[in-house]
């Protein structure tokens, strides 16, 4: 628990993120926390600041990630657009993981998080929003209307995914509605976003809220910061009435871990692997040395590769129509064991890219990590 000035930081750094909540809306906000007895709360970047005493900058806008579990997701979700004046921008996007056990997966990659939402600023009635960029544009420039926004189902867009284990085994993940308390609209409106991208929305700015729901039968939402952020000092957290630094002893020296041992060793074995592999990035024809780097840090390293979470083709089809869903997912994926090097790849992708924005940030990592910084994973 932090002392000191951290209410007033809280109260700074909420009030300059992309939000800019007032000071009612975060006494509001904090008090929803408080009343969810830490089923729900504030962490990653937003509360790194908080807990070093500073912001990041006109340049470095940062969401507010909210971390809750699935009982009290309909209070987080009514809060937000009651009270935050937040509109749902991005249909959950499902993590990456299995959630059951098994003799033959690595327990230390299993997810604790079942997916995540945007939310962003409520624009203007009648405010032209620009069409989202690239294979998301469905329907062009169209001025928004809130009545309009509260009539779309999110739930018919919806992707959901399955394991194949390439034994006959499969694990496919539950479905899951997006819903808010009685009485309360679920408004709706596509901006093309994607998460962990550097890319902006149709707001012309990135989602404000990042709302991280875990899986169900947790005994807080604080089991799945332990278990599951990649990056340790993001796992600084605010439940309403606390705030909570697993590691202050490298997070006041601007230092950071990874979050497992397990995930560490394969960040650094692959990207390793993968930088001496000579991958032409613009030729398709090269995701096999893909296959190849991943089988060189499984036999040479002992490292037990990941079994991911890949979109159901039925699914990409229904929410996005099937000539996008085919140019989005299908377009170089030519066989199962393709999609699952490209989903680990992609993956590790993401992780390499959260520690490059953290050490621009100066926040320093473990030397193995650090050395990764000059190596591009992004496969064009």
């Amino acid at each position: 628990m932090v002392g000191g000035n951290a209410p007033g930081a809280l109260k700074f750094v909420l009030g300059t993120t992309v939000a800019e909540f007032s000071k009612g809306q975060i006494k509001s906000f904090c008090a929803m926390l408080a009343s969810l007895s830490k089923s729900a709360v504030v962490s990653g970047s937003t509360m790194v600041q908080v807990v070093l005493g500073e912001t990041w900058g006109e340049n470095s806008t940062s969401d507010i990630d909210i971390v809750c579990t699935p009982e009290v997701a309909l209070n987080v979700r009514s809060w937000l657009i009651e009270e935050g004046d937040q509109i749902l921008v991005g249909a959950p996007h499902h993590y990456l993981g299995d959630s059951r056990s098994s003799a033959d997966f690595d327990r230390n990659f299993m997810n604790s998080f079942h997916h995540s939402e945007c939310f962003g600023d409520c624009p203007p009635e009648g405010e032209v929003i620009p069409a989202p960029p690239g294979i998301f544009n469905h329907h062009g420039d169209e001025p928004f209307s809130y009545a309009r926004a509260c009539r779309i189902d999110v739930n018919n867009m919806l992707i959901h995914g399955e394991i194949d284990y390439g034994d006959g085994s499969v694990y496919q993940n539950h479905p899951y509605r997006v819903e808010t308390l009685p009485g309360v609209d679920l408004p709706f409106w596509d901006s093309g976003f994607e998460q962990d991208s550097e890319e902006e929305n149709s707001w012309n700015k990135k989602p404000s809220i990042d709302l991280l729901v875990t899986k169900a039968g947790l005994a807080s939402a604080m089991v799945a910061l332990e278990d599951d952020f990649d990056i340790s000092i993001c796992k600084c957290s605010f439940d309403g009435n606390s705030f909570f630094i697993p590691d202050p002893h490298n997070t006041f020296k601007r230092m950071s871990k990874m979050g497992s041992s397990e995930k560490k060793d394969l960040l650094v074995a692959y990207t390793t692997e993968y930088a001496s592999s000579g991958i032409d990035k613009k030729n398709p024809k090269d995701l096999s040395k893909i296959r190849t780097a991943l089988e060189n840090v499984r036999d040479t390293s002992g490292i037990v590769l990941p079994a991911l979470l890949l979109p159901l083709e039925e699914d990409m089809e229904a929410s996005m129509g099937q000539q996008i869903a085919a140019r989005q997912h299908a377009w170089m994926y030519r066989t199962k064991s393709q999609k699952r090097d490209m989903a680990i790849h992609n993956y590790l992708d993401r992780q390499l890219d959260r520690v490059k924005k953290y050490d621009k940030r100066g926040i320093r990592f473990e030397d193995s990590v650090h050395g990764l910084l000059s190596i591009d994973l992004k496969f064009v």
